[in-house]
């Protein structure tokens, strides 16, 4: 039976039974992680060389990442990546640098000697606030549960055995979608009774369909789109799936994806469009959902945890 989700009144389902088949999980890291309304983003606590950075955590970025900015604050030894260029989604142009970190930790976690891209780009004051984004990617092969509402993201060793959710035995279940990129945690979805594959993407506030994804529900990427005054794209649609939730009347944003890296000045190549996500799902619908994403089982668990999952 679907559940519906009106986006005017919610109520907090009690669910808390444990799960009738016991699955040994084996945690290898947790990260604290704190949500932060005023932007909108999940940020995990993270120190380099002892000095505390305020680090995005990036569900879908392949590469943890701090300004430069930040780097010069903190004197790394910055060397400019003559043979790289980059270029962001909303297609500004990028220096790119790269730096050693002697010691950073996040969380449970110690890196030594890690080696960092750095890129200098222009920004905004609201992104002047985020001085880096973390990415789960170094741990590609883990599974993963995001209690927002706890302030915890743990990874586990890759469980076969993980069918249910640890904490509950009425989660939702979907399928988890392999692509050639492991770090991708994807899923497919349904938007206005079509189905979509949507990526999970903390770093952003606001979940958002790209360009792809319009255009497979016939859409023009500039039709019927409001623009806020800070110049976001926003587009009403008639419902969002998951599983056996469904929220009525969504808002969702309009992310045109383009990031590409150029060797030797060349013409950077863009990434095909067949493989990027139609959608992701951003920070606004994590923090209001207890998640399990299981590598090993090749399935995502998840429950909703109540509040707002889409401003209006």
């Amino acid at each position: 039976m679907r559940r519906t989700i009106a986006l005017s009144l919610w109520a907090l389902a009690a669910a808390s039974c444990a799960s009738a088949e016991t699955c040994n999980l084996q945690r290898v890291a947790e990260l604290p992680v704190q949500y932060m309304p005023q932007a909108g983003l999940i940020f995990v606590s993270a120190k380099i060389q002892d000095q505390p950075i305020p680090m995005v955590l990036a569900t879908a970025a392949q590469s943890t990442m701090i300004d430069s900015a930040t780097a010069e604050r903190l004197k790394l030894d910055m060397r400019p990546v003559r043979n790289l260029k980059g270029q962001s989604r909303s297609g500004e142009s990028q220096r790119v640098f790269e730096v050693l970190i002697p010691e950073m930790h996040v969380g449970t976690i110690r890196y030594t000697q890690y080696r960092m891209l750095i890129t200098e780009v222009a920004r905004t004051d609201a992104q002047k606030r985020n001085v880096g984004s973390f990415s789960l990617n170094s741990m590609n092969n883990a599974d993963f549960e995001f209690d927002v509402a706890a302030g915890k993201v743990k990874a586990f060793t890759p469980a076969p055995c993980a069918t249910s959710a640890p904490w509950a035995s009425d989660a939702d279940t979907v399928p988890l979608v392999e692509t050639a990129n492991s770090h991708h945690m994807r899923v497919d979805v349904k938007v206005d009774g079509k189905t979509l594959r949507a990526e999970f993407d903390s770093s952003l506030r606001r979940s958002a369909l790209t360009w792809s994804g319009m255009r497979r529900l016939g859409l023009s990427p500039d039709g019927d789109v409001e623009t806020t005054p800070d110049g976001e794209k926003l587009r009403r649609y008639q419902s969002f799936a998951i599983g056996d939730e469904e929220i009525r009347n969504p808002r969702f944003g309009v992310v045109r994806v383009v990031e590409t890296w150029s060797a030797n000045g060349g013409t950077a190549r863009r990434i095909e469009m067949d493989s990027q996500p139609d959608m992701y799902l951003g920070a606004d619908w994590l923090r209001a959902h207890h998640v399990y994403v299981g590598r090993g089982a090749k399935q995502v668990h998840f429950t909703y945890n109540g509040g707002p999952v889409f401003e209006k």
